[in-house]
């Protein structure tokens, strides 16, 4: 597969050698997702750029001149090709092939900081605790998303992205304050004690979780 760093981007097929491109426009942009046939680039003053081939850049209509935040790739609630992207503050961008582009405003208006598709349900993460989840179903009057509690000290945890191995779900926070659930229902997470750490990114490779932050 290609990867690809944004904003004055580079791509490479093999993760060694590297083809650097001009920048697109003064927009910096965040966060890219991919769905097999085309690119997704999110940025600030609510800027979406698509792609098919990483070299001829269009710019769509986001309906929000908010920085967007994160861009992810998954599928809606019928199985169907699903971008989903996180605005700054606290609202959603949903799209099924990345060109129209439809928001929903969300409660509680909370930076969010990272979208997932994960366990079959979507999944984003922000700041002071601000966990909320959709099953995809796109259809009218069902696009909003469920606040998910994770207690009483829920306000220590800003995630900045959250990951499932199967059995268990991690959301990554700010200073260490992380937090697990096996089920991810209301009250029913573990939040660690402050380790000053930050891991800024974390995966599952056969159900191990993988982070790199710093701290």
């Amino acid at each position: 597969p290609n990867f690809i760093t944004v904003p004055s981007y580079a791509t490479t097929t093999l993760g060694t050698a590297w083809t650097l491109h001009p920048t697109l426009t003064s927009t910096d942009f965040s966060k890219i997702a991919y769905n097999g046939s085309l690119y997704v680039a999110v940025g600030t003053a609510g800027k979406i750029y698509t792609s098919a081939d990483l070299s001829v850049w269009t710019s769509r209509t986001s309906n929000t001149s908010l920085d967007i935040t994160d861009v992810s790739y998954g599928l809606d609630s019928t199985n169907t090709d699903l971008f989903v992207a996180t605005v700054i503050n606290g609202d959603i961008l949903y799209s099924s092939e990345g060109i129209v582009w439809y928001a929903v405003n969300t409660t509680p208006d909370v930076q969010l900081n990272r979208v997932r598709y994960l366990n079959s349900m979507w999944w984003a993460v922000g700041n002071a605790g601000n966990v909320i989840k959709w099953d995809g179903d796109i259809s009218i009057g069902n696009t909003d998303w469920t606040v998910v509690s994770l207690g009483s000290s829920s306000a220590t945890v800003s995630g900045v992205d959250i990951a499932w191995n199967g059995t268990l779900y991690l959301i990554s926070a700010l200073g260490g304050f992380n937090a697990t659930s096996t089920d991810g229902a209301d009250n029913n997470w573990t939040i660690q004690s402050a380790t000053g750490e930050t891991w800024q990114s974390v995966i599952t490779v056969s159900t191990v979780f993988w982070a790199v932050g710093n701290g």
